[in-house]
């Protein structure tokens, strides 16, 4: 079983900040843009 369920708490206080769900079908790491601008170095 994987947790989906995030809580964000502040540790001082307890409060708690944000809720959050993460969708287990969803890549969330970033992905290289196919039209991205060449780097200063690359020119």
């Amino acid at each position: 079983m994987v947790a989906t369920d995030i809580r964000i708490i502040n540790p001082a206080t307890g409060e708690l900040l944000r809720e959050l769900t993460l969708d287990p079908t969803r890549d969330y790491q970033p992905q290289k843009p196919q039209n991205a601008l060449p780097k200063e170095s690359e020119l």
